[in-house]
Parts: C-alpha cells; structure tokens; sequence
C-alpha cells in the first residue's frame, strides 16, 4: 500500500509542477499492486453520490477523470475540466504504463516514452545521466524502512537471544552502501526523522549499528549464539523476500546478510525465498507463513501510531502490523501509554523508553535502513523540488493535496 501512495503522491507532484509546454501529457509507470488497485476502484462508478469529494478513482465523479483503461497497458486521466481551483491541475492528461522489469523502464525513460522514473538503483543512476543527461535527479531521505522481520512463534527465533545475535551481527554500513550507495540512513522502532524518536545520530551509539564496536558486538553475538544453544550458529532459516527482482532493496539487503551471517557462522544455513509474484508474498505474511521476511514498511506520520501497529499485541485495530506475533504485556502497556499522552515531552519520554528496550530486550525485527529516495524526471518539469523531502508523500496523505488530480 505504501507503493501506492508514493505513486499517487507522485503523480500528483507532475500535476501541480510547472511544465514548459502547453497540452503536456504525462507517462508514469506502475506497478502490479497499482495496477490491482485501479483496476478495483474504476470497476466500482457506482461508489459516490454526485456531489460528494472523492479521494482515488472511485466514485461517478472521479471515473470522469479517466479517459482511458486497458488492463495491462495504460491508464490514462484527464485533466478536471471544471475544478475548482482555477489554473490546476497543470497537466492536461496523465498516462501510466505498465512496463515488465527494470531494464524496460530505464529504456522508457532514456528514450522520452516515460516522464518519471522513481527509486533508481544505485547502478542506474550513473547510467541515466550519461544516457539522458538533461534528466533531472532529485534525492531526498525517505520513509521507506526495510527490514528483516522474524516470526517470533517459530523456533530458532522463539529466543530473543538468537534475534539478537543476528543484529549484532550485521554491518549494516556495508548494507547500506552496497545497496543504495548514499542517501540512505539508520532506523529502529521507529524511523528517526521523527522529532519524538530516536534521532539518527543516537541510533549509531548503540551496540550493533555503531560502526566503531563492530568486531566487539560480534563477538558478543557469538556468545549469545552460544548461550542459546548454537555455539557454532547451527540454525537454518529461509529468508521470504518481497520482491522477485534481484535488483530490489530487499532482495540485495537479504542477499548481503546471508553472505554476513555464512562468514561469522560457516554452518549457518540461510537460504533465500522469492515468492512467485506480489500475491503470493502477501498471503505469506498475512498468515504469518514465514520464518523471515525481507521487506519495507513506509512508517506511519505518527510514531505512536507506528508502534502500536507494528509492536502491540493483535488487538482490534492495535497489532495490525504485527506479522511476526510479537507479544509482550510491557510494550503493550507502554504504547497504549503512548497513545494517550498529549504532552510533548512526556510522550517523547515513553516514545524513547520504548525503543531502547525494543533494541536491549525485545528486538522482534532487525531494522536495517531507511532507504533514499531517489527520482528522475524530464527537463519539462518545474516545482518537484518543492514538495520533495523526506515527510512529502506524509503531507499528500494529511493536507490531501493529491486530491487536486484525483478529484473532479
């Protein structure tokens, strides 16, 4: 879902930019899970009354913006003809394509037939600029935060010990900038961009992501290993990758510790699981059918929202992140806590506490980055850099300014 957020987001960004060039029409492509999304919602006019805002492409009125759609092809939306903001959108039409793999996109973009191309690799960037070096880059941090999340009911990682040696044992520099190269930055329970969170300069001091303690945390790594029954880290354990694309974050994140983990324990045995496409990884972890995933959450615009989603027992609304059935009565007492404390400081307080223990005593998941948000865009467009930073596709979410595209 976070996918498709930053694409609406982003999509909405080319709406309400600049563009030298009158008639302009927009290509963007997306996605599998986007394409599922449009394709429930245009099936559905009838959701709406005439008269009532609507957010997405559902509704009578929305499906007016869509002039076209061939499943598997292009979506193509049209500029509102009667909003009632004059002057916006800017574009006149936007169309989004469904494109196979990565090379393909590159190739689209390079050539002129897409406008945007988001999240390029590391490798790609080099390779764009030269190829189409009036392309505009824009770099930010992101809230995208990809991790190793375990299934705490199922053994070797019923044992927080075992959890913990394995986060002790990660370089997580090395992962960092053998994935995304720069750009990239720390993360825990929380992601620290928020004010009330640990900052990023605090995440570095602590024992397995500081770089400087490095060879200490794995030797203490080994020893709770050792203690857990595994002196010579003797464990077995696949790792469910998100994504099938071995150019995907999550796939070379996962791809680096099993390399990590076979060289401090020779007879560890980590194997690597890509689901046969999107749907079967969310089935996956919905059931919580996994002994590990590898993948990212986009963090929620509150962190007390954050935590009881991820870290609280299933309860209702609370849990509803939970897929490794964490469960433990103080972290659930401490964000309910969290959750109905108003003052500033005092929930920065819980909010705090919180994490540290999360990182000494609990440690349900191995937080490994948030990843850096990267798009390229043609020379035609104007303002992007005044909406992109690390809390944009947030304000799209609380301000609803991607309604100025999606509404009629």
């Amino acid at each position: 879902m976070g996918k498709y957020w930053m694409i609406c987001a982003a999509l909405t960004a080319l709406c309400l930019a600049g563009c030298n060039e009158e008639k302009r029409v927009s290509t963007w492509d997306y996605g599998e899970s986007s394409k599922e999304i449009f394709k429930s919602q245009i099936a559905n006019p009838e959701a709406g009354k005439s008269d009532a805002p609507v957010t997405g492409l559902d509704g009578k009125v929305a499906a007016r913006a869509v002039k076209d759609y061939q499943e598997g092809g292009t979506l193509s939306l049209v500029r509102s003809p009667d909003f009632f903001e004059d002057g916006l959108p800017y574009l006149d039409q936007i169309d989004t394509l469904t494109l196979p793999d990565a090379a393909t996109k590159v190739a689209a973009f390079v050539s002129g037939k897409i406008d945007m191309y988001e999240e390029p690799t590391k490798e790609q960037v080099p390779e764009i600029k030269a190829s189409r070096p009036d392309a505009k880059l824009y770099s930010s941090g992101g809230l995208n935060w990809y991790h190793f999340r375990f299934q705490c009911e199922k053994p070797p990682f019923t044992d927080v010990r075992v959890r913990k040696a394995l986060f002790l044992a990660l370089d997580y520099k090395d992962i960092g900038d053998g994935t995304w190269g720069d750009g990239w930055g720390y993360t825990g329970a929380v992601v620290p961009a928020n004010p009330d969170a640990l900052s990023e300069d605090q995440l570095k001091q602590l024992p397995g992501l500081n770089e400087s303690t490095k060879d200490k945390d794995r030797q203490t790594a080994k020893q709770l290993m050792t203690a857990a029954g595994y002196p010579d880290g003797e464990i077995s354990f696949p790792i469910l990758i998100s994504s099938t694309l071995t150019t995907a974050a999550q796939y070379e994140n996962a791809t680096r510790a099993q390399d990590q983990l076979k060289k401090l324990w020779p007879k560890m045995n980590v194997t690597l699981q890509p689901p046969p496409d999107s749907a079967a990884f969310a089935r996956l972890q919905a059931t919580n059918d996994f002994t590990m995933i590898s993948y990212t959450n986009t963090a929620f615009p509150d962190p007390a929202l954050e935590l009881g989603a991820q870290w609280h027992s299933p309860a209702g609304l609370l849990g509803s992140r939970n897929y490794g059935h964490f469960k433990n009565a103080d972290a659930d007492a401490m964000i309910e806590k969290a959750l109905t404390t108003l003052d500033f400081d005092a929930r920065k307080q819980v909010i705090q506490d919180f994490e540290k223990r999360w990182f000494d005593e609990w440690m349900p998941l191995i937080p490994i980055a948030t990843g850096a948000d990267r798009y390229f865009t043609g020379p035609h467009f104007g303002g992007f850099d005044k909406l992109l930073g690390t809390w944009w596709v947030i304000n799209f979410r609380l301000y609803t300014l991607q309604e100025r595209f999606w509404r009629a």
